[in-house]
């Protein structure tokens, strides 16, 4: 992406670019992107590459990096598709081209139909919004179709297409209703 940079964000600062010399030992150069360079806020700025872009996922939605104007601006292709000024917490393209994301407090993946229109699929994973790891948020895709998303206690386990399948509506009938009293 950038050789000639390297880039460190500090989640409740800012990000870095550090230009070093030749040995990696001295840092010839740094420049601070921050609110005076594009962002909403500081607060919980985390670097992500995706499709060959540098962005930036935070609590006011996804950035991207614009290389002839020196700053970030919101990247109107990944806040379209995950919605407006929402919190992005993390972000990630894995070796198979699918993009995972985990949002305010939904987990999913984002399908590239066309290189022009993407589709949004959520886990239903609602049940464990209170295991997720918060701040530390991680996904590790294992194959195209399978990953394991990062809890307080370990690891759970995902298929993606067993998980499209579970998201169907379920159709409940219930044929009795009982109430007992103590009184």
């Amino acid at each position: 992406m950038d050789k000639e940079n390297i880039w460190v964000s500090n989640g409740f600062k800012a990000i870095y670019k550090l230009k070093l010399d030749d040995t990696y030992k001295t840092v010839l150069k740094k420049s601070v992107y921050d609110t005076l360079k594009g962002f909403k806020s500081n607060q919980n700025l985390s670097l992500q590459e995706i499709e060959n872009e540098l962005l930036v996922t935070s609590e006011k939605g996804v950035y991207k990096y614009e290389t002839t104007s020196d700053n970030f601006v919101l990247s109107t292709k990944f806040n379209d598709v995950l919605g407006q000024d929402v919190f992005v917490k993390f972000l990630k393209q894995d070796t198979f081209g699918n993009i995972w994301f985990v949002k305010d407090n939904e987990v999913g993946f984002i399908d590239n139909l066309d290189n022009i229109k993407y589709k949004i699929s959520t886990l239903p994973v609602y049940l464990m919004n209170d295991k997720i790891t918060r701040f530390f948020e991680n996904i590790i895709p294992l194959t195209t179709n399978t990953i394991l998303l990062c809890t307080e206690n370990g690891f759970a386990f995902y298929n993606k297409n067993k998980l499209l399948l579970a998201t169907k509506p379920i159709k409940v009938l219930l044929s009795q209703i009982k109430t007992e009293s103590n009184r």
